[in-house]
């Protein structure tokens, strides 16, 4: 599910960023998840004059922003990306970082994928000779 999920999100911002409408929003305040992790609503017109306000379809957070309070940010207008067959969801413009995310979580669902197949082939020998020319 990992994978199915991190493909799909690659594919989505990959599809916004081409084909994406350009916009500004207003960031109007944050969400905290039960983690502590903060995720931006925004509020934003798009170019036929609809009305939205939503959290971003693909957001990343890192530890640090757990220690924000990020109230600096509430009435800032910033770029967003929407997409013209449902504009309910959209990327922040500048967040670049999302399909690197999206790529690494990529390689890790291969990396399990992968451990999976050589568990269920009982290959342990296989396995432990790969761990061994790994350790320095």
């Amino acid at each position: 599910m990992f994978l199915i999920y991190s493909i799909a999100g690659y594919i989505f911002l990959d599809n916004i960023h081409k084909n994406g409408i350009e916009g500004i929003g207003k960031i109007v305040s944050y969400k905290s998840d039960q983690e502590g992790y903060k995720t931006p609503t925004i509020e934003y017109q798009t170019i036929d004059g609809k009305n939205f306000r939503g959290e971003p379809f693909i957001h990343g957070s890192s530890d640090l922003d757990k220690l924000g309070a990020f109230q600096q940010n509430i009435n800032i207008k910033i770029a967003i990306l929407y997409s013209a067959k449902s504009p309910e969801n959209f990327v922040i413009k500048e967040r670049k970082s999302n399909s690197a995310i999206l790529i690494l979580f990529i390689f890790i669902g291969l990396a399990l994928i992968i451990y999976s197949v050589i568990g269920l082939l009982d290959a342990n020998d296989f396995y432990q000779e790969i761990i061994s020319t790994l350790k320095f």
